[in-house]
C-alpha cells in the first residue's frame, strides 16, 4: 500500500507550538490495524500520507480543543475530528495541496437529532474543493453503544455505525484512509490512541460500503 523508502516532510498545521511540549512517551499505540506506527511513518514516501503521517500529533491538539470549544452534548460528550485532505489540480510543494478541516459534535437536547463531528468535517472538505481525504484523527472518550444499534466495544472512539455508513458512500472517502482514534483527554500522559485504515474500520465493524 505505502512505498518504502525515507520521507521527510514539515507538517503544514497552525498550532505548531504543541510540538514543543510533546515527550517520547506521550502517545502510547494501544492496539489496531498498523502495528507499528514509527516504523509506518519513517518509512513512507508518498507525499500525501508523509504529510500527514509527520503532523497528526499536533493535529490532535488542534481537534481536542476545537471540540472542547464549540462541542454540544447534553451528555457532555463531546467528540473532535480533524480531516487532512488533499487536492490533486495542486503540485506539491503548493500551499492549497493539503488542508485540515476540524469538526465537532453536536446535540443539545436529548430529542435534538445529533451531528456528527466526522459529518462536519468532511461536508467541509468537500465545499472546499478538495478531492481525497488522507487521514482522520478522531478524538472520543469511548463509551458503551447505544441499545438500537449493535456496535462493537473498542477501546478507543472509532466513528459510529451512521457516520461509517456515511463516509463509506462519499466521493472523498477511500479504504486506505488512515484513520487515528484517541482517548480524548486534555492533559493525559501517554495519549492511547488506535490506527486502522478505513477499510479495517469497515471489516471491524462487520459494514460494507461502495467505496474505492
Amino acid at each position: 500500500m505505502f512505498p518504502v523508502t525515507l520521507g521527510h516532510f514539515v507538517p503544514q498545521y497552525a498550532a505548531q507550538e504543541h510540538i514543543t511540549r510533546q515527550r517520547p512517551g506521550d502517545f502510547q499505540l494501544i492496539s489496531g490495524g498498523v502495528a507499528d506506527m514509527g516504523r509506518l511513518i519513517m518509512n513512507v514516501t508518498d507525499e500525501r500520507y508523509s504529510r500527514f503521517l509527520s503532523g497528526w500529533k499536533t493535529l490532535y491538539f488542534m481537534t481536542v480543543e476545537h471540540a472542547e470549544k464549540y462541542a454540544d452534548h447534553y451528555e457532555d460528550f463531546k467528540v473532535g475530528a480533524g480531516f487532512h485532505a488533499i487536492r490533486y489540480d495542486r503540485p506539491v510543494g503548493h500551499p492549497d495541496r493539503h488542508k485540515t478541516f476540524l469538526g465537532h459534535n453536536t446535540k443539545p437536547t436529548r430529542e435534538t437529532e445529533k451531528i456528527c463531528a466526522e459529518h462536519r468535517a468532511l461536508e467541509q472538505a468537500k465545499g472546499a474543493g478538495y478531492d481525497e481525504i488522507i487521514g482522520i484523527v478522531t478524538v472520543g472518550k469511548p463509551r458503551l453503544p447505544e441499545r438500537e444499534i449493535e456496535e462493537l466495544v473498542t477501546p478507543t472512539l472509532h466513528p459510529c455505525i451512521k457516520c461509517q455508513r456515511e463516509l463509506a458512500m462519499h466521493p472523498l472517502m477511500r479504504r486506505r484512509t488512515l484513520v487515528i482514534t484517541c482517548k480524548f483527554e486534555t492533559h493525559p500522559h501517554p495519549i492511547e490512541y488506535q490506527c486502522h485504515t478505513f477499510g479495517q474500520i469497515l471489516r471491524l465493524h462487520g459494514q460494507s460500503g461502495k467505496i474505492r
